[in-house]
């Protein structure tokens, strides 16, 4: 049966309508054969008993010589009739036998002639032979005889014109000879069964393969639908419910090619949703399987996302314990990281399906730039802070023997009107100095870009220097050609930048006043760029300090001595990045400075 079972449809299903075939046929052969023999007989009887009942009535009335009952009974012998095959005897009133047919026959080794069934006749038929002569009709069966076969003997009355009896007729019949035709009929039902089971097979073939083409074309498409491919369509002109399944599988199709495009769509939406995001995302089982991972997850830790290696994803081992802490105990788990030099920020949470914990879901955030601007922002309000403190205490300090009267001499109180009134001017330029880089910094002021004579501002700032700084020992010069340099640009935000560069190489250069100071301004042009340099031979910059060197509050000289707020080079820069430009330092301690920055030529 499971062998049966492995085979294809289209040999099942003949096989099943064959099977049924042949055990129709068997079951018709058994009934018919168990059957029809007492059937068979029964009709026969029925037939023997109307053929002798014909027979008796033929007789013609003068029938009182053998001869004359020879010649009929020859003229009815020609006719076709089971009487042929029978014992017919016709005996007077006083039971003396007219006439006597007995058919030759061998049966069983026994041989059956006149002489045997006119014993036979005398010992068990003569008994009856009174009550044929009163009118009877005697039907009856004999299995107890001579010849040990079951026989079927009728005896009826022949009447004369008047209606009396004027002799009896008598037919016996072996049922044997019934048996050896329906013997012969059960033969030739079988070769006839036979042939209709050969005829049948090719109507049964026909009609399976008419019963497996659709299923065939109809699994072809659930092939098709396995593999993806919607487009392929049963064959919906079947009659009946063939005909119905094609269009339920062809409507089925069209549905799960709709649905199946939905959720492409939904998954490539969210798929570019995790990709677009600068946050790692990573949804494991409880085994820790990865099952949903972007890119940023890879870019964050530096590692192959595609790896089935978990410390490979994330090489980490306390944040897959956080992935085990939050699926044993369903609770979010959020932690910080520091993971190459960058603050991470993981924040775990259990995923459940049906109220079970199904895996967890990590979101790893690079809060580096947000960790460093609050400490710049809590630096810079310190900052702030220490500058403003700076110059109020000293007018503080100034006020307070002012208002108790402890300073009487006049020049004393002028000298602390005058310490008074520089530390209000510096705090003064500090606070034009915060407002000018939060303007700057929030992009609130416009700048208006026009033709710039460059050359002309340089030289103004040397001229300047040179004429206010008369007492300091200093070198200031510039290497710029003498023809006008125009380029795009803000004329005084250019100056502001200048003087500030040129302000710093004064304030922090040389310690030793034995040495002149020397700053150089240089003029140099690459592509459509001119790049301008503010050079000195001061102490230089440390390594150390050069990365902060344009950052807010910062200064070299961490006494703060030397004066200056430390926003000056923020401003330079900020000023600069407003206008397209960047400006850069290039130093090396004990040997100098050098600040360049960019300006765009004037093109026509």
């Amino acid at each position: 049966m499971n062998k049966l079972i492995g085979k294809p449809f289209f040999f099942r299903i003949t096989a099943l309508v064959l099977t049924i075939l042949i055990i129709s046929l068997i079951f018709t052969t058994i009934i018919y054969t168990v059957a029809s023999e007492e059937i068979f007989i029964s009709y026969q009887t029925e037939r023997l008993k109307e053929e002798t009942d014909m027979l008796a009535s033929l007789i013609p009335n003068e029938w009182t010589t053998k001869d004359l009952l020879e010649q009929f009974f020859d003229k009815v012998f020609q006719v076709e009739s089971t009487i042929l095959s029978s014992y017919v005897v016709i005996s007077d009133k006083i039971n003396v036998e007219m006439y006597s047919y007995v058919p030759s026959s061998q049966r069983a080794g026994i041989v059956i002639d006149k002489d045997a069934m006119d014993r036979f006749y005398k010992q068990n038929l003569s008994q009856y032979f009174k009550r044929v002569l009163s009118g009877q009709y005697i039907s009856l069966e004999n299995k107890n005889n001579e010849f040990d076969k079951e026989m079927i003997i009728l005896m009826r009355p022949i009447l004369s014109d008047t209606g009396s009896v004027e002799a009896v007729l008598t037919v016996c019949k072996f049922v044997e000879d019934y048996s050896i035709q329906l013997e012969n009929i059960n033969k030739t039902l079988i070769i006839a069964m036979f042939a209709v089971f050969l005829l049948m097979l090719y109507p049964v073939y026909m009609l399976s393969k008419s019963i497996t083409k659709p299923l065939f074309e109809i699994k072809d498409v659930a092939i098709a639908m396995g593999k993806g491919d919607f487009s392929v369509r049963a064959n919906e002109n079947y009659p009946a419910e063939i005909g119905q399944l094609s269009t339920t599988m062809n409507l089925l199709s069209s549905e799960l090619d709709s649905t199946i495009n939905h959720l492409k769509r939904e998954t490539n939406v969210l798929q570019g949703v995790l990709n677009s995001m600068n946050e790692g995302i990573l949804v494991i089982d409880k085994h820790f399987n990865p099952i949903i991972i972007n890119p940023a997850t890879g870019k964050l830790f530096n590692t192959d996302i595609k790896s089935s290696d978990k410390l490979n994803i994330i090489p980490k081992e306390e944040i897959w314990k956080d992935f085990e802490k939050c699926i044993e105990t369903n609770m979010s788990v959020d932690n910080t990281y520091n993971f190459d030099e960058i603050m991470i920020q993981c924040i775990i949470n259990p995923v459940i399906v049906n109220n079970e914990i199904v895996g967890a879901m990590g979101i790893f955030s690079d809060i580096t730039k947000e960790v460093r601007l609050e400490q710049t922002r809590r630096e810079y309000v310190a900052n702030v802070s220490h500058e403003l403190k700076t110059p109020l205490t000293g007018v503080m300090g100034l006020i307070e023997p002012l208002k108790d009267g402890l300073v009487t001499d006049n020049d004393k109180i002028n000298r602390y009107y005058e310490l008074i009134s520089n530390e209000v001017m510096r705090l003064n330029r500090l606070i034009n100095d915060l407002l000018v880089l939060s303007r700057l910094q929030s992009s609130n002021e416009a700048f208006s870009m026009e033709k710039v004579n460059l050359t002309e501002i340089i030289n103004d700032i040397v001229e300047r220097y040179l004429f206010y700084n008369k007492d300091q020992i200093f070198n200031i010069k510039c290497n710029i050609p003498k023809e006008p340099v125009f380029i795009l640009g803000n004329g005084d935000r250019i100056d502001q930048i200048l003087t500030i560069l040129v302000n710093n190489a004064l304030k922090f250069g040389k310690d030793d006043v034995d040495i002149a100071l020397c700053i150089e301004i240089s003029l140099t042009k690459e592509n459509n760029k001119y790049i301008v340099s503010v050079a000195d031979n001061g102490k230089g910059i440390s390594k150390d300090d050069l990365p902060y060197i344009f950052e807010r509050f910062f200064k070299t000289d961490k006494s703060r001595s030397k004066g200056g707020s430390g926003l000056g080079l923020s401003i330079a820069k900020e000023t600069l990045l407003r206008m397209n430009e960047k400006i850069w330092v290039e130093s090396v301690e004990s040997v100098g400075s050098v600040f360049k920055f960019t300006l765009s030529d004037y093109l026509i």
